[in-house]
């Protein structure tokens, strides 16, 4: 039972790394920037903060990657102690994750003008929204879950 609550836990934890990281893919699209009509300066302040953003996820996914990794040792040595340190080392990555990607959103709005930022809004509110509820998104897409069992 314990362990069906920790796999819910880090499912969870998954699909909102996943929504974000699609939302965030999404709405900075080259192809949604080219809507927005973005000035030359905006153009290249939006380049590097994706730059730079690209550069502080791939340091987040190899920590999560570290994470993930004692999956299978934790099945061979379960303990409700090592269980609860790997939800719990999954959930603050997570948590980075989360944060990083919504930091990347609030750097890209502060360099749009009011009606661009509008836009941007709303394309993001669609993405999320397609994320969430949309067939073929999410962690599993169209595959379902993974290992074979309804949640």
């Amino acid at each position: 039972m314990k362990l069906i609550s920790m796999k819910k836990a880090v499912a969870g934890a998954l699909i909102v790394v996943s929504v974000a990281g699609a939302s965030m893919a999404m709405a900075g699209g080259k192809h949604f920037f080219k809507e927005l009509n973005l000035t030359s300066e905006q153009k290249e302040q939006v380049k590097t903060q994706r730059q730079s953003q690209k550069e502080q996820m791939k340091a987040l996914k190899e920590e999560m990657k570290a994470i993930k990794a004692r999956h299978k040792s934790l099945l061979e040595n379960y303990s409700d102690e090592a269980a609860n340190a790997f939800a719990d080392d999954m959930a603050a990555a997570t948590r980075k994750m989360v944060l990083q990607r919504l930091a990347g959103h609030k750097a890209v709005y502060d360099i749009l003008d009011d009606e661009q930022k509008a836009k941007y809004v709303e394309h993001t509110d669609k993405m999320m929204e397609k994320g969430m509820h949309g067939k073929g998104h999410g962690h599993h897409g169209k595959r379902g879950h993974h290992d074979g069992y309804e949640d």
